[in-house]
């Protein structure tokens, strides 16, 4: 496939590093790396970036890097593989700031379910996407919580396809749900995406929960 031209805008390089060290573990190391050449990127074989807030990786990178998976995996099986990247991910950077998200954790505790809900996702959706040159909105229906991103690194410069194609993200929103709600799992739905010519990535997640993962 064709590698995509840069875009200017950065993720830090802590966002790369988990997204690299996931994919290794859902993959495996050949399987990433098949992935980084067949992307044009095998500078990072073997060549993870460090794990600091440095801004060091290019919107293009990542999205080569997905667009690579999709071709490789196909649609049906990429969908499942970039959903679980994105829930462990998400368990990945609750790891590396344990204190933090225990602080905040507790600072939910006494709002009702659905204010808890509402604030640990704000929190958690824009800790990821705002370090990285994104921006997110969000609304609420009667039934459901909508958030937008825009200037998505995951679309970036990616050619218009008939399908959405950020499961990554909507593995994040997924754990950060399980994690704010104590173990509960919410139907999570991209309804726009800008790989299909949308303008921004819009996810609807239900405000009632499916299935408890504690059960």
């Amino acid at each position: 496939m064709q590698r995509i031209e840069k875009s200017g805008f950065q993720y830090p390089n802590l966002i790369v590093n988990s997204i690299l060290f996931t994919f290794e573990d859902v993959l495996g190391l050949n399987g990433l790396n098949t992935a980084l050449k067949f992307a044009g990127l095998s500078e990072l074989v073997n060549n993870y970036p460090d794990s600091n807030l440095e801004f060091g990786a290019d919107f293009a990178d990542i999205s080569s890097l997905f667009q690579s998976i999709e071709e490789i995996y196909g649609i049906r099986g990429s969908h499942a593989l970039l959903t679980r990247a994105g829930r462990r991910i998400l368990v990945s950077y609750r790891d590396k700031f344990a204190p933090l998200m225990t602080f905040y954790n507790l600072e939910l505790k006494p709002l009702s379910h659905e204010e808890r809900i509402k604030h640990g996702l704000d929190y958690i959706i824009k800790m990821l996407t705002q370090t990285g040159n994104q921006e997110v909105s969000s609304f609420d229906t009667k039934d459901a919580i909508i958030y937008q991103i825009t200037n998505c690194s995951i679309c970036f410069g990616r050619p218009k396809v008939d399908h959405a194609v950020c499961h990554m993200t909507a593995g994040i929103i997924q754990e950060a749900l399980n994690w704010v709600s104590e173990g509960k799992e919410y139907q999570v739905l991209e309804t726009a995406c800008m790989a299909k010519g949308d303008p921004y990535c819009e996810f609807r997640i239900s405000k009632e929960s499916v299935i408890s993962s504690k059960a």
